[in-house]
């Protein structure tokens, strides 16, 4: 029997030898088995555990820990009160403690010139190792980039100002690649720019732009909104209303949510090309004539989610014919589907496995899903420290990455191994952006 990932919240017991008893709707839930399946992990993706290992020597990248099913009143964390978590990570929480102290370090001198061993725009790396964990020398996790650049003037302050645009990522690659691509496009333009990586989950992050330690976050809009207003708005699958609601919640006068690029990552229902064409699927609305046959694979609470078969019932009154809990858009879901064990998934639009397997995400035609487009959230006070300048050279970059965009560059830092760092600067490039 195939038990959850390390670290994941315990679950209620299924019993699996032939005595299922039925979930919510009638759906009978039994856990997986997968006899013989591959159990290579995928690189980077939502592995559980403060243990996340640089992929091989060098590579800055880490695993992804495993993440639940969204839902519209805690973003996949756990349900309010508790903290409203899109990517839970509570062994990681000591490490910003020292944030507000390090703050100091921002305002001292940068060890950049503009000698032969400085030359402009060239990205300086600093680090210290403290007990088990790799500590930045200012927010007390992962690597401060620190911009070394000369500077224009911008309207609303130069470029070449002595405090450096603070750009945090979460815990999981794909934030580190955002964050990765806002700051490098901006070093570009000659703005000062400090990166810190894997900097921990948006209960940390939040506070830490309120009280200006970061100053600039690539967020969700519909974790964010729902995080912002602690479950009492939710965002809707309409991309404009959502940012606009997003707007609402954030304090004006101490951040702005920036221009949302079409990227989403959301919960996508799946399947195999050749399921979708067997029963000629291309929307969820399709599955209701051949639900009843088929198997559906997701997290072990997936019964009980609003946004997973608990939606699906009640939204596209889809009711399938059994229910294995796997893991939350992970390994052993896509190991289901290769195998047959299961025919349509729970995994996450932005997911390299969607593209790398041919897989098909059937279009949510009823809106059961929130809009969760990744927007940057940027305080006021650097907006109006640089001008309007700033607030394009950031929207430059959110206008031209997708959802299909995004995966190939997880894809690269997940799957080939390749340092985010480097397939940010090569889009970038292929953009026009640097």
């Amino acid at each position: 029997m195939v038990h959850p990932p390390p670290g994941a919240p315990a679950r209620r017991r299924v019993r699996t030898r032939g005595q299922h008893d039925p979930g919510p709707g009638g759906v009978r839930l039994r856990q997986a088995r997968l006899g013989g399946a591959d159990h290579t992990r995928r690189r980077g993706i939502r592995r559980a555990g403060p243990d996340r290992r640089a992929l091989r020597r060098g590579a800055t990248s880490r695993r992804r820990p495993p993440r639940r099913v969204q839902d519209p009143g805690d973003g996949g964390g756990p349900p309010l009160p508790d903290p409203h978590l899109r990517h839970p990570d509570p062994a990681r929480r000591l490490h910003l403690h020292d944030l507000a102290a390090q703050e100091e370090l921002a305002e001292a001198p940068t060890r950049c010139d503009r000698g032969a061993n400085h030359p402009r725009g060239r990205l300086e790396v600093t680090a210290v190792r403290a007990g088990r964990s790799l500590i930045s020398l200012s927010l007390g996790v992962g690597l401060i980039l620190t911009a070394c650049t000369g500077g224009h003037s911008t309207g609303g302050g130069s470029p070449s100002a002595s405090h450096p645009v603070t750009i945090a990522s979460f815990d999981f690659v794909e934030s580190e690649i955002l964050a990765q691509l806002y700051a490098q496009a901006l070093q570009a333009k000659g703005y000062p720019v400090r990166l810190l990586l894997d900097a921990g989950t948006r209960e940390l992050l939040q506070p830490a732009l309120a009280e200006g330690l970061v100053d600039l976050v690539p967020e969700y809009s519909g974790s964010a909104l729902s995080f912002l207003s602690l479950g009492a708005r939710r965002a809707s699958s309409n991309v404009e209303l959502t940012h606009q609601a997003l707007l609402e919640a954030l304090d004006p006068s101490a951040a702005v949510a920036l221009a949302s690029a079409p990227a989403q990552d959301a919960n996508a229902v799946v399947v195999t090309q050749a399921t979708a064409d067997r029963y000629g699927l291309a929307t969820i609305s399709d599955l209701s004539d051949v639900a009843s046959t088929l198997t559906f694979g997701g997290p072990p609470e997936c019964p009980q989610r609003p946004l997973c078969l608990l939606g699906l019932k009640n939204v596209y009154g889809l009711t399938f014919a059994e229910s294995i809990g796997l893991d939350t858009g992970g390994t052993l879901t896509l190991q289901a589907l290769r195998a047959g064990s299961i025919d349509v998934a729970l995994m996450f639009t932005t997911d390299p496995a969607i593209a790398a397997e041919h897989l098909v995400v059937l279009t949510d035609d009823r809106g059961l899903q929130p809009a969760e487009n990744v927007t940057p959230v940027v305080r006021q006070a650097v907006l109006t420290q640089y001008g309007s300048a700033f607030t394009y050279a950031v929207d430059a970059v959110s206008a031209r990455l997708t959802t299909s965009e995004l995966q190939l560059l997880i894809g690269r830092v997940s799957l080939a191994g390749d340092p985010a760092r480097l397939v940010a600067a090569q889009w970038l490039k292929d953009q026009g952006l640097t």
